[in-house]
């Protein structure tokens, strides 16, 4: 352990490393300023404490970010006895998870471009926390999406059968009926 440390302190840090370090900086001001956001750090038996681990299997991005007692910091190198530790396996991935929608996320885990160490209820309340942020550029993401898919969907049938969803109509307007008395009750 003590050879990976020293050797990732020789890594160039790329600006990955500092986009990851401004927006976690954001974050970190975010919900120790906005009352609404440090509220979501709060249940009712009180804060909820964890940090997180942030890097690359390169070593080109390392950060952390701790939530302690509804305060948010953020470090350069990963928290000692981090609950959880997200290992991306590239640049890419990092920027990846930024940008994508909470199904994304998940696809970055199923692929192996995001793996992690510790707790997977820290994970996901880490993406909620974040997903609290880009809750907007989410949403338009996931507009697109839904979209894109509908588009792709009249490319595969562009024939609509309104013959199927005509029968299925019918079917939602027809009422069977029904004794006004249960003969079972009589029992």
């Amino acid at each position: 352990m003590m050879l990976q440390t020293a050797k990732q302190s020789h890594v160039r840090k790329t600006s990955t490393h500092v986009m990851i370090q401004m927006l976690l900086r954001l974050m970190a001001a975010s919900y120790n300023l906005r009352g609404s956001l440090n509220a979501y750090l709060r249940c009712d038996t009180g804060w909820i404490n964890f940090s997180v681990g942030i890097r690359t299997d390169s070593g080109s991005v390392v950060a952390g970010i701790i939530f302690r007692d509804g305060n948010v910091t953020v470090s350069d190198k990963i928290p000692t006895n981090a609950d959880i530790v997200l290992h991306f396996n590239s640049d890419k991935s990092v920027k990846k998870l930024l940008s994508s929608i909470p199904t994304e996320q998940i696809f970055l885990i199923m692929k192996n471009q995001l793996k992690f160490d510790g707790n997977v209820a820290y994970l996901n309340l880490f993406f909620f926390l974040l997903s609290l942020l880009i809750n907007k550029k989410q949403k338009k993401l996931m507009e697109n999406e839904r979209k894109t898919n509908q588009k792709n969907l009249l490319k595969g049938s562009p024939k609509a059968r309104t013959d199927l969803s005509g029968e299925l109509q019918a079917r939602r307007a027809y009422r069977m009926k029904a004794e006004s008395l249960d003969p079972a009750s009589n029992i």
